[in-house]
């Protein structure tokens, strides 16, 4: 094969993140990727010539950047570092009550997150949420306490008026991510591929580029847009794989056999 051989891509392709502990992470309907390598150059000058004496190269950048059309929990575990744990956090919104001997349940009899419990009076007023149950007292006005099995109790003021709740409950078959301040991604291999269409000798190609080394950047957008689908983006920095042949990354162009 002939290093002038010319290829038509198009597509996207194939992709996979292979990291240290052996895990591999299939990215296979992506929208975007992009494999990008830059050259920071300086140059010495001397005498009266318009040119550079020389120039050379003083640092070298890479990263890897996939646009996914789909997303995951391993997404979000490559891109943080943050383990994936059992037990998701669900949603509940604008839940109204009418208050009853100065309590109302709500919807939810168990597994209430109970950090996350908001309740407004009918004037849409918040109350403030107690940490402690305030006995037979029972809470002021702007006051609620809250238990795990949502049994919440209010003023005998507030009785017979509308007040509504949002929070979260534990939701023990989901998953979830909770971003911790110091975790740090892990590093990986990343691992593309695309095959080209039948080329003008009646073969198909492919290529495969290899980074040997990278590191999530451990940053990542949440961009929901309306009528359009949409995905965390994944972020690589390439790093020095500390190869005695000194390779950072490989483009492999070879005929395709299925």
């Amino acid at each position: 094969m002939k290093d002038s051989l010319q290829i038509l891509l198009h597509g996207v392709g194939y992709s996979e993140l292979v990291f240290t502990d052996g895990s591999v992470l299939p990215i296979d309907k992506s929208q975007d990727i992009e494999i990008k390598v830059d050259a920071t150059t300086a140059e010495i000058e001397g005498g009266d010539g318009f040119y550079a004496l020389l120039q050379y190269i003083t640092k070298k950048t890479g990263t890897v950047d996939i646009t996914n059309a789909t997303m995951s929990l391993a997404d979000l575990k490559a891109i943080t570092g943050d383990d994936v744990t059992s037990a998701a956090e669900r949603l509940i919104s604008n839940e109204a009550h009418t208050v009853a001997a100065g309590a109302f349940q709500l919807a939810k009899t168990a597994n209430v997150v109970v950090d996350s419990v908001k309740v407004t009076n009918a004037s849409g007023v918040p109350l403030t949420r107690l940490t402690s149950d305030p006995g037979a007292s029972g809470p002021t006005v702007g006051q609620f306490y809250v238990t795990d099995a949502g049994a919440v109790k209010v003023s005998t003021d507030l009785n017979s008026t509308e007040v509504t709740s949002s929070y979260y409950y534990t939701d023990s078959t989901g998953l979830a991510i909770h971003s911790l301040e110091d975790s740090v991604p892990g590093n990986c291999e990343v691992r593309h591929r695309i095959i080209t269409d039948e080329m003008d000798d009646g073969k198909r190609y492919e290529l495969n580029i290899r980074v040997y080394k990278a590191k999530a950047k451990g940053s990542y957008d949440y961009t929901a847009k309306k009528g359009a689908a949409f995905a965390p983006k994944l972020s690589f920095t390439i790093l020095d794989a500390g190869r005695a042949d000194k390779r950072t990354l490989s483009y492999s162009v070879s005929e395709y056999t299925a």
